[in-house]
């Protein structure tokens, strides 16, 4: 996509959100703020633009608010993992991965037990459901690992402990 276009759907949106407010129209509302969230998603990463991330943040926390699991299931579950994506793409622009994983307060498994409540085969929902838990595990793993910085003025040893607290030897961890 283009910023062109990705520009003019951030007018269209807009314009949508202006028209069915928010005490008018709840779910039309929050729909629309969900798209406005992606659109500026796809800018953000486009861009490595922390700024549209940002915004792409507080979009998908009001329609997050304004939906529930009871609600809008789909919608709900949606933009929670939408949210978690940018919160942890935010993290690695900005080098603190720590404070957007405090952030995330979805529990995945919550997502996915509203996900079999919608009628259907489930089978999909619990292969994602494996999938996404593995792939935030190790999201986090390395995020953790990412936040240490060398001190320039601390040399550990090869064969020491690496000071970043992963258990593992400063050759395999940080002194490779």
């Amino acid at each position: 996509l283009k910023k062109k276009e990705l520009l003019k759907a951030i007018k269209f949106f807009k314009n949508a959100i202006s028209k069915n407010t928010r005490a008018d129209a709840p779910l039309d509302w929050a729909v629309t703020s969900f798209n406005l969230g992606s659109v500026y998603t796809v800018m953000g990463q486009i861009e490595n633009e922390v700024d549209n991330l940002t915004i792409a943040k507080e979009y998908f926390k009001d329609c997050i608010k304004e939906v529930n699991s009871k609600k809008s299931p789909e919608n709900w579950a949606m933009a929670c993992t939408n949210l978690t994506i940018v919160l942890l793409r935010l993290g690695h622009l900005e080098g603190d991965n720590k404070k957007y994983i405090s952030e995330i307060d979805v529990n995945f498994s919550d997502v996915f037990e509203t996900l079999k409540t919608i009628p259907g085969d489930n089978s999909e929902v619990d292969k994602k459901h494996r999938e996404i838990i593995e792939a935030l595990k190790n999201q986090q793993k390395e995020a953790s690992k990412n936040i240490f910085f060398r001190n320039p003025a601390y040399s550990a040893g090869r064969n020491e402990a690496c000071p970043c607290g992963s258990g593992k030897k400063y050759k395999k961890c940080h002194g490779a």
